[in-house]
């Protein structure tokens, strides 16, 4: 009896510690019958295997007990066999799945904008118009985000310089439509969608609905009740996708494609970043200023044809120069503006105002421009009669899918394929120093390459890299040497003075010199960071940090270059060219005010005098060190702006 009584302890034991063990090392999903299988031999282990909860797996060893038990203490093998049926019934509810799967997105991947006529932040680098060139090396294609200064290809590891003739590339989306039994397919495709949309509002979305209102919080300790709904729904579903093939597999024979209209429609793109100031109150009612950085990306269609947006704009991930391409030999509707309309768009995006941590007043933007691209979009309208009746599609040529039926009124596209540029737009180069032939490090937003050879930095004159005098301190152990632009301060001011000392900038907001007095100005230099940051506030904190270490004492500034004597530890890229530099340096200054400063101004003072002020004088790159232990935690972020910004750019 003894030994009985330690067999109906030890095998619900050994069948739970065994579905653990198995949970660890294979799948997480049995096919239904094996799952039913080993619920009726172990409830515990199948239980255990699905990794439910510590409740659940007590609840079925101590089914297990209670079957063997039965069998092996009281000689009922009726009891073993009711428990073998609950715990294979259990076992194949634990299979099914966890949840209802919803409808299949419609057949094309373009996403509507948020609202008509609003740019979107980008969510990430995964997110970005990239472009297809060749590897100059190995005919590899190599496909990276049109702003990249600098591409590596994956097959033969080399590396080159992107070179850009024009502000505004010319490319076109690859046609995935070939023939006409790819028209004919996706028509098929798409009726069979709408088909099975009406059978599931019909025969699923009821018992949705009905599971929803009976289950408003599913207890995870009842499968029984949550698995014989899904179950049902599970069931619905399946004959609604085989009543839609049966559909289909009828209508094939009846479509034919009576005629075939394939073309090209032009849409707008543009991306840069928006360069935000805000002058405000905080809760306690004292003033403050704070800037933002924000990325915008917008497309417009550029023709009078009312044709679908471009939506998302991840969608131009495969773009390709439109020279050389096999669809610019595809007629094309005429270029009919758009291009007015998104700069405009983009433009006055500095009337709407980021989160600022504070109640703003005035607020100034200045939106610069990055990449331009002028982008062909394949279309195809095709007529077809289905059994008699005549009806007509759009096919979006990138994913060979039906976006609207019936289409818009097409003009025929008298005007031939696209006008092509004159010359290859954009290539790709050796990336090698010039000056002493060594290949560059691998930065691939860079504005400017530091050699790692020869030390001399070079920047990209014409078709050619050209070399540039810098500026640089004398590189302390334990610190980093980091890129700025060094203006000579030369602030005009909206009423035509021009501040060139920092002590006059401040002391002059409200238009009385109180501090300075009689002194006259003195030139003064700021430094303006040369590197692109992530677009966090933990970026404005880092530049914050930055401004008292920068101007607080003079430096000692070298025009010779780096050597191997006077190298850094770490040196960071420079990704910021001069000219948004000047942009994001006239608002940069708003860290140069102190809270005196910012106390006695008023709205009318700070508009004339720094929010409608320009910045002028040439600057010049310099490298200056920093200690490592202040710049590494934002190492980071020291990443391209083209990654998450903000959710909305209405600020809330």
């Amino acid at each position: 009896m003894i030994g009985e009584a330690v067999a109906v302890l030890a095998i619900p034991t050994v069948a739970l510690l065994a579905g653990r063990a198995l949970a660890e090392a294979g799948p997480q999903r049995l096919p239904l019958p094996v799952a039913a299988g080993l619920g009726a031999l172990a409830p515990a282990a199948a239980v255990a295997f699905f990794q439910r909860s510590f409740v659940e797996q007590t609840a079925a060893w101590a089914v297990g007990l209670v079957g063997w038990g039965g069998l092996l203490l009281g000689g009922d093998p009726y009891v073993l066999a009711a428990s073998m049926l609950a715990g294979a019934v259990w076992g194949g509810l634990l299979a099914l799945p966890a949840s209802v799967p919803p409808p299949p997105p419609r057949p094309s991947p373009v996403k509507p904008e948020p609202a008509a006529g609003e740019p979107t932040p980008q969510d990430g680098e995964d997110d970005e118009v990239c472009i297809d060139l060749i590897c100059p090396s190995c005919s590899a294609v190599v496909t990276f985000p049109v702003y990249h200064a600098m591409v590596q290809c994956r097959f033969c590891g080399s590396r080159h310089l992107v070179r850009r003739e024009d502000t505004t590339l010319a490319t076109v989306i690859p046609n995935a439509v070939r023939d006409e039994a790819t028209v004919t397919a996706a028509v098929l495709a798409h009726l069979r969608y709408l088909k099975y949309l009406e059978l599931y509002d019909r025969m699923v979305r009821p018992l949705v609905q009905r599971r929803a209102g009976q289950q408003p919080h599913p207890d995870p300790l009842a499968p029984a009740l949550d698995g014989a709904s899904l179950a049902a729904i599970n069931a619905a579903e399946a004959r609604v996708n085989r009543a839609a093939d049966a559909y289909a597999a009828r209508l094939a024979p009846h479509i034919k494609l009576l005629a075939w209209q394939p073309f090209l429609a032009p849409y707008w793109h543009r991306s840069g970043t928006l360069y935000q100031v805000a002058f405000g109150r905080q809760e306690d009612g004292s003033k403050r200023m704070e800037f933002a950085i924000i990325h915008l990306e917008g497309s417009q269609l550029g023709t009078a044809t009312p044709l679908p947006d471009m939506g998302k704009l991840s969608y131009l991930k495969t773009l390709r120069p439109l020279y050389g391409a096999p669809e610019a030999t595809m007629p094309a509707l005429p270029v009919q503006g758009g291009r007015e309309e998104l700069a405009a768009r983009l433009e006055t995006m500095h009337q709407r105002r980021a989160t600022f941590p504070f109640r703003a007043i005035a607020v100034r933007g200045v939106f610069v421009p990055q990449v331009e691209v002028l982008v062909w979009r394949p279309w195809h309208a095709a007529h077809v009669s289905i059994g008699g009746s005549k009806r007509e599609f759009l096919v979006d040529g990138a994913s060979a899918r039906v976006t609207v039926e019936p289409p818009p009124p097409l003009p025929l596209p008298a005007a031939g394929p696209p006008k092509l540029p004159s010359h290859q737009q954009i290539r790709l180069a050796p990336s090698r120093c010039p000056v002493c032939g060594a290949e560059l490090a691998f930065v691939p937003d860079a504005a400017a390459h530091l050699c790692g050879n020869c030390f001399r930095l070079l920047e990209a004159s014409g078709h050619r890299l050209q070399p540039r005098p810098y500026l640089r301190d004398e590189p302390l152990v334990g610190q980093a040497g980091v890129p700025f632009w060094r203006f000579p301060l030369a602030l005009r001011t909206a009423e035509g003075q021009v501040v060139r000392d920092l002590a006059h900038l401040g002391d002059q907001l409200d238009g009385v010199l109180d501090q300075v007095g009689e002194r006259p100005q003195q030139q003064s230099y700021f430094f303006v960071p040369a590197f692109r940051l992530r677009l966090t506030r933990g970026a404005v904190r880092f530049y914050r940090r930055l401004w008292p270490l920068l101007h607080g004492a003079p430096r000692t500034l070298h025009a010779a270059p780096f050597d191997v004597t006077s190298m850094p530890a770490e040196v960071w890229p420079l990704t910021l060219p001069a000219g948004e530099a000047r942009v994001f340096g006239a608002m940069y200054l708003a860290l140069s005010f102190t809270s005196r400063d910012l106390a006695r101004t008023e709205i009318r003072g700070i508009r004339a005098r720094f929010l409608e002020a320009t910045l002028e004088g040439e600057p010049e790159p310099a490298y200056l060190s920093l200690p490592i232990e202040l710049v590494s935690p934002f190492r980071g972020l020291l990443r391209s702006p083209h990654l998450p910004a903000l959710a909305q750019l209405a600020g809330h």
